[in-house]
């Protein structure tokens, strides 16, 4: 343990109690865990809502196709 996490504990002890992660670790995984959720989206959310989405709610008709009816 270092001396700037002693010193974390003793003057912030509700903040960084004893087993806690580490700050710094604890902003590494929020941003990866951010930079994730674009990539899980595309690859795997956005096709199965786009198939649900057609389930609900049929495509709308070209404007070609509503002037020649």
């Amino acid at each position: 343990m270092s001396i700037n996490d002693e010193l974390l504990r003793r003057l912030y002890p509700e903040w960084y109690p004893p087993g806690a992660i580490h700050p710094v670790l604890l902003i590494f995984l929020t941003i990866a865990i951010l930079l994730i959720i674009p990539y899980l989206y595309s690859r795997f959310i956005e096709d199965r809502l786009s198939v649900f989405l057609k389930k609900i709610r049929p495509p709308r008709p070209h404007m070609d196709q509503l002037i020649n009816v």
